[in-house]
């Protein structure tokens, strides 16, 4: 199961979502700079520690949603959020993974995980989580 392939993977933690989804984020790594969409080096190699795992795993669908703070205009951060989420998508495509499995989703500042007030949780909240969708049957054993 691919849960228990990523569980050794330091930066990388995995939670079921109530409709049987798979979330992986990768809290306390710094995946972009401020107002920027190049992924950093140590998200990328956590990328490809997903990859090679997904390599093997049936699922029918991977949406990388990004995310920025909340400094400048909100226009600005939806722009960059869809920036980094295709970046990951680009970086994953390179690794291997088919086009017809991936999608990319801009957020922007609405869903942070911490503070936008101090710097720490700025860098916090410029991240990007992966969701992959399972069929119904790989869903279901995914609860067991």
């Amino acid at each position: 199961m691919l849960t228990a392939r990523l569980q050794p993977v330091s930066g990388l933690t995995t939670s079921v979502l109530a409709d049987g989804q798979l979330k992986l984020s990768f809290p306390g790594i710094t995946a972009f700079s401020h107002d920027g969409a190049r992924l950093s080096d140590e998200l990328q190699q956590q990328l490809v520690t997903v990859t090679e795992s997904l390599k093997d795993i049936s699922y029918q669908q991977l949406t990388v949603l990004g995310h920025t703070d909340s400094s400048g205009q909100l226009a600005y951060n939806k722009t960059l959020s869809q920036q980094r989420a295709e970046q990951v998508m680009a970086f994953m495509l390179q690794q291997g993974l088919p086009l017809e499995t991936l999608a990319a989703e801009g957020r922007g500042p609405a869903e942070p995980i911490a503070d936008n007030r101090t710097a720490a949780g700025k860098a916090a909240n410029r991240r990007v989580e992966l969701v992959i969708h399972f069929g119904p049957a790989l869903t279901a054993a995914l609860a067991d």
